[in-house]
């Protein structure tokens, strides 16, 4: 039997051997309840994932040191008043103590807050107007950089080789696929 669905819900449908065509409707189905497909292709072996996660980085007050400035920016005479900006800096060699040299290196290679000597950790925010919320705001971002270097990138899977037999049996298939899409559209515009 050949079946194809046509625009506009309907479905052809030639049984074998014979000459005539039958139509039937077909309810569209809302794209919220069709199941997605559960296959993935991948061209890795092993997906990448984070050694560290978000709740697993604790930092502890003795590893960082914490400067209060006034902030620059929009904000009036209240800016010129307040010491709300927040600087947080982080020794290296204490943040050593704690992890792996792997994260230490992607530490200091992805982020751009890492002093020139590559000795001290500095962060800072100005995004509130409490002091208080400003520092958790910079542990946040700290906690963040350390879990992004975490990253264990995937590995690669190695390369499928394919016979010459199934690459031909593949061009095969396209070609006939595109003889047939042709045949389709001349039939469609009537030049037969």
């Amino acid at each position: 039997m050949f079946k194809r669905i046509l625009p506009y819900g309907r479905v052809c449908v030639r049984p074998f051997g014979s000459g005539t065509l039958l139509f039937q409707s077909v309810v569209a189905q809302s794209p919220l309840c069709t199941p997605l497909r559960g296959s993935k292709v991948s061209s890795y072996k092993e997906e990448g994932y984070y050694r560290l996660d978000k709740r697993q980085v604790r930092l502890d007050p003795s590893l960082y040191e914490i400067k209060t400035m006034r902030g620059s920016g929009p904000g009036g005479q209240g800016v010129n008043s307040s010491s709300n900006k927040v600087e947080l800096r982080i020794s290296m060699e204490k943040l050593a103590e704690l992890y792996d040299e792997d994260i230490i290196q992607a530490l200091c290679q992805q982020s751009g807050s890492v002093t020139a000597d590559l000795s001290t950790l500095i962060v800072s925010s100005h995004d509130q107007r409490s002091a208080l919320q400003n520092k958790e705001a910079c542990i946040d971002k700290v906690k963040d950089l350390i879990v992004t270097a975490s990253w264990v990138p995937p590995v690669e899977a190695d390369p499928i080789e394919k016979s010459a037999h199934i690459v031909t049996q593949h061009k095969e298939k396209r070609r006939v696929k595109s003889n047939k899409n042709r045949m389709v559209r001349s039939a469609r515009k009537g030049q037969w």
